[in-house]
């Protein structure tokens, strides 16, 4: 009996490979936005993924403890600025009555205390009111993004988007990159050399310790114990060799 075989084409291509995994995308361009107080978070204005601009309104907060903070510190402040005024009326009385001769002036110092006690009572008042107000600012988040930011989000995002223009971008920078490293080997191989006249378009190239002169220093280790005359007509012979191959 004869078995057929079935015959299949084979094909060269790469194959996708997938991996499975838990874990958390985080980006790396991320601020932080926080509160000066604390509350319940009572709308959320914008979603996930959302282009913002600078002032845009993101989370508003419960203002319910702020509002309440505010009709008691209005509360405090009417309360003090009417005793203060019941003060002020004792006060006058007084007076008229110490200029009588009606009162000791121990009554009267006693009475102006009073009021002065009323009225640093009623600053205080104000100010706690003045505070619970510049606290009603703070229940609307907005976002802090400035023009420098957003600016640098629309210069970078098309080049991470796209990788053709993110690849001649690489490649730019590379050849720059290329071309100010040939400026130093251009240097050793022009044909004017390193002492000559400066080509157009190039710096000059400075070596230590001489820093903005193209000169080295030639170190002469003679033997132990050598004459200074020896080393001396060594060093002229070194130099004389030198003025004569220049390049």
């Amino acid at each position: 009996m004869v078995h057929t075989l079935p015959v299949i084409e084979v094909m060269d291509e790469e194959l996708p490979v997938y991996y499975i995994t838990i874990g958390s995308v985080i980006s790396d361009n991320r601020i932080q936005i926080t509160s000066r107080i604390t509350g319940y978070i009572n709308e959320i204005s914008v979603r996930e993924g959302q282009q913002i601009h600078k002032g845009d309104l993101l989370v508003s907060l419960d203002s319910s403890d702020i509002d309440g903070a505010i009709q008691q510190a209005k509360a405090a402040v009417n309360k003090f600025g009417s005793a203060l005024k019941d003060a002020q009326i004792d006060l006058e009385r007084y007076e008229t009555l110490f200029k009588e001769k009606s009162v000791p002036e121990n009554a009267l110092r006693k009475i102006r205390l009073q009021r002065d006690v009323s009225r640093e009572t009623l600053h205080a008042a104000l100010a706690a009111l003045e505070t619970a107000k510049s606290q009603h600012q703070y229940i609307l988040i907005k976002s802090p993004k400035e023009k420098l930011h957003r600016f640098y989000h629309v210069l970078i995002t098309p080049i991470l988007d796209r990788p053709g223009l993110r690849g001649l971008v690489f490649l730019v920078t590379g050849l720059l990159i290329m071309a100010a490293m040939m400026q130093v080997a251009w240097q050793f191989v022009r044909p004017q050399g390193m002492s000559g006249p400066l080509t157009p378009g190039c710096v000059a190239m400075g070596m230590l310790p001489k820093d903005d002169k193209n000169t080295f220093n030639i170190s002469i280790d003679m033997p132990e114990y050598t004459p200074v005359e020896t080393t001396d007509k060594v060093a002229r012979e070194v130099g004389e060799l030198l003025r004569k191959n220049a390049y």
